[in-house]
């Protein structure tokens, strides 16, 4: 027993060693959240959740939006996430991602800092293109689902400078999010990335310092059954003990 004791003991052990926070923000109210930062003509944004994964550095952006003040419908987006501060105005520190709702395609590029949309141009350093990253699903109140998920460890080990926190945040998070509509994407068929992009309409949803919701999953719950399946296995060695062969 001893031989197989020490196996699960070590995974329990790493387990438990290697258990990484999760840190997710959402609101339903995002005017109230956002202090007013807020322009719905791309499309009205009722709800939003992110999260960051810690260990698999998987990222994760939800919302739930409809039409535009003027009936504009979102089909596109740039996005940059902090660690806390709005990130307008911080220039290479962050990624910078584009979102195609038509061919849902994520392209992720390094932020310029600058107040707009063209850092995909300027200083246009392509990080990473994702197919099939973003989900769309239709709600009968005429409203969209939009989810989107990706593995960021690329694009987060672009650089080990100090300052470069690609798409992780922790306890706080800050957004600078701008839904668009009527947007045209135009890509490099060898590299991938952006040759142009046009928003018809732009809206924007932007704050920073909101306090994010930390999880512990998974190694914690494994380490559980880990030691279950040990005393299992115990009480079962000692039942063998005890039979009698007739």
């Amino acid at each position: 027993m001893l031989k197989l004791l020490l196996p699960i003991l070590l995974f329990v052990s790493a387990s438990a060693a290697h258990a990484t926070p999760i840190y997710t923000f959402s609101t339903d109210d995002l005017g109230a959240s956002l202090g007013g930062f807020v322009n719905s003509n791309a499309g009205t944004v009722t709800s939003l959740t992110t999260s960051y994964n810690s260990g698999t550095q998987n990222f994760t952006w939800d919302y739930t939006v409809g039409p535009g003040r003027y009936g504009a419908i979102n089909d596109g987006f740039w996005l940059v996430v902090s660690d806390g501060p709005n990130p307008n105005g911080s220039a290479d520190e962050y990624a910078i991602l584009y979102g195609d709702l038509d061919s849902e395609i994520l392209t992720a590029y390094v932020y310029n800092g600058q107040n707009r949309g063209n850092s995909y141009l300027t200083p246009g350093i392509l990080l990473g293109s994702f197919a099939d990253a973003i989900d769309i699903s239709s709600n009968t109140d005429g409203t969209t689902n939009v989810s989107v998920m990706i593995d960021a460890t690329d694009i987060n080990a672009y650089s080990n400078e100090p300052l470069w926190d690609g798409i992780t945040f922790g306890a706080e998070v800050g957004i600078w999010f701008h839904p668009t509509a009527y947007t045209t994407f135009r890509y490099d068929p060898t590299t991938s990335g952006i040759t142009s992009f046009y928003p018809g309409i732009v809206g924007y949803y932007d704050s920073g310092a909101f306090s994010t919701v930390v999880t512990v999953p998974e190694p914690t719950s494994i380490a559980l059954l880990s030691i279950g399946a040990i005393a299992c296995f115990g009480f079962h060695r000692r039942k063998s003990k005890h039979r009698v062969t007739l």
